[in-house]
């Protein structure tokens, strides 16, 4: 039913109503360029039916998220089955020496973790956990690692 609404509804409903926030605050990193028009400095649009409909599979697939203050993410060597997507709130990364930790990098706002893991399959280098109650969204491995097939052409650059 959605689909059969004109183009311009779709895109307002999902980009000005269902995820203002998340597209707001992560606005930088679905920004391609497209490398199929030769203008200097063009970038894929929400009227690219290739771009609309990846950036609709991306946000189907998000789930709301929510973590309490002092929650451990991930520690270092655990596996990545989610990217997470925060924000709101602020999170503290770092390194586990002699069982004690370490935390060295604090990031607040908007903030992607996971990616790389989910993306290459590779285990966690560090301890990630919130330092305050942090809100966002995530994404399964699995759906994922989908997007990244069904769209290369544009998903290249993440």
């Amino acid at each position: 039913m959605f689909d059969q609404l004109p183009v311009w509804v779709q895109i307002s409903v999902i980009r000005d109503f269902l995820y203002p926030e998340f597209l707001g605050s992560f606005h930088r990193l679905f920004a391609f360029p497209n490398k199929e028009i030769r203008r200097q400095h063009t970038h894929y649009t929400w009227h690219d039916e290739d771009y609309r409909a990846m950036m609709r599979q991306l946000l189907v697939n998000l789930e709301p998220r929510r973590e309490e203050k002092d929650v451990i993410l991930r520690e270092e060597g655990e596996e990545w089955s989610e990217v997470i997507f925060f924000t709101k709130g602020e999170q503290a990364i770092g390194f586990e020496l002699n069982r004690i930790k370490q935390f060295v990098l604090k990031v607040k706002g908007a903030n992607m973790v996971g990616a790389y893991g989910c993306t290459f399959d590779k285990r966690s280098y560090f301890v990630v956990k919130t330092r305050m109650v942090s809100e966002g969204y995530s994404i399964r491995k699995l759906h994922w690692k989908e997007l990244l097939e069904d769209f290369p052409h544009i998903t290249h650059m993440l």
